[in-house]
């Protein structure tokens, strides 16, 4: 099989208990978005991990930022982490498989971070 690369691939961070700032400081990555998840004053914030250079995009934003994350789980800032990679497939096909590359799961599995793989139905093939 040969391998498909994520159209994109989005980090969430949830249950955070530090600020926004805080949090920025800690993940020097860029900010998608952060905000307000409840009432209980709990955020969450969304990284871009990679929007066009596929697997190797992926394993390089882990590559830096991973033991940082791995870090905020440990110490409760961040209650739970999720890589939600985006695939697309052509509408008229039933099904397709995506496979996840063995280092890039290592990699983003040692961060804490649990992988979540989406579709998304396109015209054309």
């Amino acid at each position: 099989m040969s391998v498909l690369e994520p159209a994109d691939a989005v980090l969430w961070l949830t249950d955070i208990t530090r600020s926004q700032a805080e949090i920025k400081l800690a993940l020097s990555a860029p900010l998608y978005e952060y905000g307000r998840q409840r009432a209980d004053g709990l955020a969450y914030a969304k990284y871009a991990v990679s929007e066009h250079d596929g697997w190797t995009g992926v394993a390089g934003f882990f590559c830096r930022h991973g033991e940082t994350i791995r870090r905020l789980i440990a110490s409760g800032s961040i209650g739970a982490a999720t890589l939600d990679l985006m695939f697309v497939f052509p509408a008229d096909r039933i099904s397709r498989s995506a496979e996840i590359p063995a280092d890039v799961a290592a990699i983003v599995g040692a961060c804490g971070v649990s992988l979540v793989v989406s579709t998304y139905p396109s015209e054309g093939s």
